[in-house]
């Protein structure tokens, strides 16, 4: 089994996705979610970017009425995350192992992001920015 274990730094979580495949993304009208081998799934509910490895950047928008325009997303299916970092100020960068970047800014006033996992494991960016963490492990909620 796969170890969950939330790593912590002086300013941010490093998250239990390393070496782990992207195996779907998907879209509706408010949010993006990528699903990680290990069981976890990043819901993106906010304006977020993706940097490409040849440099070229995307602002994708959940909520936007035009579908096609998250279509670059698709790009990371099938690809490893080399590292996800929860920032404690509420930002989440996941790095992919192709050279990619995908980087999801705190919101003010709203949930720009989550992190789901098995047994219970939660990580959410909170309106203001900063983050919730309920592990699975322990059950306990840290802020």
């Amino acid at each position: 089994m796969t170890d969950l274990t939330l790593t912590e730094q002086s300013d941010r979580w490093l998250l239990p996705v390393a070496a782990q495949q992207v195996t779907r993304c998907c879209a509706d009208y408010a949010a993006v979610l990528l699903l990680i081998q290990n069981g976890i799934e990043f819901a993106i509910e906010a304006d977020f970017s993706l940097t490409l490895p040849t440099g070229q950047r995307h602002v994708l928008k959940p909520g936007d009425d035009d579908g096609l325009a998250l279509a670059p997303i698709l790009s990371v299916r099938r690809r490893n995350v080399a590292q996800g970092v929860a920032f404690k100020d509420g930002r989440l960068v996941l790095d992919i192992d192709d050279g990619s970047r995908i980087e999801v800014p705190a919101a003010r006033r709203y949930e720009s992001w989550n992190l789901t996992g098995p047994g219970g494991l939660l990580v959410v960016s909170t309106p203001g920015g900063d983050l919730s963490i309920w592990t699975a492990r322990h059950g306990d909620a840290r802020g």
